[in-house]
């Protein structure tokens, strides 16, 4: 069982409209709502549905040991009729979602596979990579809210003393200029590695416009917000 955050907020509008239903964005909307309105497939018809097309990225050399490092893990993105993924090498890929034809591949002509290593010492980093999940977007507010991983190193906190402010929180920032509104931070001064790598999403919990995220902590916690 994982532990969910909440943080309420006032007046933060929950509209998001999809037209098409499409799934434009990683939370398919920018509230991260993960819902689609879509009726086609349900539960009577769903056994009998049949693979119409499978595309492989190629991505991961068998003859290497970057299999152990590295998974597809990309939502992939449908907008207008095209389905756009990633590989764990930052390869990009326009498919035709109706034939899994491809339409594109962005490649950065990196050769990563003789230099990859783990990073071993950094501040604290923001899970909105291609393969992870981003943060939300409050239009109506005019914020980005982001997910923050633990600073490092991960299980040892000699290196880095201090409540390690933003590590492991759920910050908000205002779009336009940058700045702070506010944060949360689920654990101080993380030594187990509980950084926040799931996406925030913006909701109506008991009558209240919040911002939840699930944490590796088997608690819930929960924390009223004005602004």
């Amino acid at each position: 069982m994982k532990a969910l955050a909440l943080v309420f907020l006032s007046g933060m509008g929950m509209v998001y409209g999809i037209e098409d239903g499409g799934w434009p964005a990683y939370g398919r909307d920018a509230g991260g709502t993960r819902y689609s309105p879509l009726k086609q497939i349900n539960s009577a018809n769903v056994t009998k549905l049949k693979i119409a097309w499978t595309y492989h990225t190629h991505a991961l050399d068998p003859q290497t040991d970057l299999n152990r490092k590295a998974a597809f893990e990309a939502t992939p993105i449908l907008f207008e009729g095209s389905l756009y993924l990633s590989t764990p090498f930052d390869q990009v890929m326009a498919l035709d979602a109706a034939t899994g034809a491809e339409k594109w591949k962005y490649d950065p002509d990196v050769d990563r596979r003789s230099s990859y290593s783990e990073v071993t010492s950094r501040g604290v980093s923001a899970w909105a990579d291609p393969n992870a999940p981003p943060g939300a977007i409050c239009r109506a507010r005019g914020l980005v809210i982001i997910p923050t991983g633990s600073a490092s190193p991960d299980f040892y906190g000699g290196e880095r003393p201090g409540d390690n402010a933003y590590a492991n929180s759920v910050v908000a920032l205002r779009a336009a200029t940058g700045e702070l509104v506010w944060s949360f931070q689920v654990v101080h001064h993380d030594l187990w590695d509980y950084d926040l790598a799931s996406q925030p999403v913006l909701l109506t919990f008991r009558g209240r416009q919040a911002v939840a995220v699930t944490t590796k902590m088997q608690r819930f916690c929960s924390r009223s917000r004005n602004r």
